[in-house]
């Protein structure tokens, strides 16, 4: 699944989510040669090295970030420029 990363510091990058569970998943980011390990803590994302990520899909207009809890209805969207 194609899938955008946005990290903490507001750089997104694009992914391909290789495999999913509950609370780990690995991706492949765009111009890295490893996969990246992601677990979850609670509703949120984080790197191996702890560092919060969000993810978002793209759309006609601009990003549109979905939370990660499955639970949780609304989508928040940031228009582009």
């Amino acid at each position: 699944m194609y899938t955008l990363i946005e990290y903490s510091t507001g750089t997104i990058v694009e992914a391909v989510v290789l495999s999913r569970q509950e609370n780990r998943m690995r991706v492949v980011v765009a111009g890295s040669a490893d996969a990246l390990g992601l677990r979850r803590l609670g509703r949120q994302w984080v790197t191996e090295s702890g560092e919060p990520v969000e993810f978002g899909f793209l759309m006609s207009g601009g990003l549109v970030k979905e939370s990660t809890d499955s639970h949780v209805q609304p989508l928040t969207a940031r228009i582009a420029g």
